[in-house]
């Protein structure tokens, strides 16, 4: 039976880690790199500051076969998997944040959200007039109710029977995922 390592020295730094420090090589004999993680960075780092490889990566980027490539990848459900999950890691939430309050991040922002109500005229309007029915006691605020899918407390209004004039005023009271699930499926 073979020992199994735990530990590995790096051929950069010569220190001494654990094997979780070293990145997968299926080539090699025990499976790892030969530089720990951290020298692993450092050395691409250097390789991507070349003037030389950073043009190379642009011209691919703008290749056809790589626009081909990444349209039939973000279409997958995998590609929508991983985003989902990158999403929800601590760091990126923080990086996010701070990216929104930021002079560039409220600027984009600020042209998706009229970007989207050039194209979505009709849910505007439809969201204004629940606003208005608010405003005037006519309708009471989402969050006195229930939501009727999960039972929490609801947060939004959902326009189940879509954003035609007649149907403005049939909603139901739904929590952020619930509404967020409930457009996923109708897509």
């Amino acid at each position: 039976m073979e020992k199994q390592i735990t530990e590995k020295q790096c051929r950069t730094c010569k220190e001494t880690k654990t094997i979780s420090e070293f990145y997968h090589r299926k080539d090699s004999e025990d499976g790892l790199r030969n530089e720990c993680k951290s020298c692993t960075k450092i050395k691409m780092g250097v390789y991507y500051q070349k003037e030389e490889v950073k043009l190379h990566i642009k011209e691919y980027q703008t290749s056809e076969k790589y626009k081909t490539y990444r349209e039939e990848y973000n279409a997958t459900d995998h590609s929508k998997i991983l985003q989902k999950i990158n999403r929800q890691k601590p760091h990126r939430k923080e990086y996010n944040k701070k990216y929104r309050n930021s002079a560039n991040g409220k600027s984009v922002l600020k042209k998706a959200h009229a970007k989207y109500c050039i194209n979505n005229p009709e849910k505007r309007k439809a969201k204004a007039v629940i606003q208005e029915e608010i405003r005037l006691g006519r309708l009471s605020k989402a969050n006195t109710f229930p939501c009727v899918k999960c039972g929490q407390k609801a947060t939004e209004y959902h326009h189940c029977f879509g954003y035609e004039p007649k149907n403005w005023l049939k909603v139901i009271p739904l929590c952020r995922q619930c509404h967020i699930n409930s457009h996923k499926l109708s897509k």
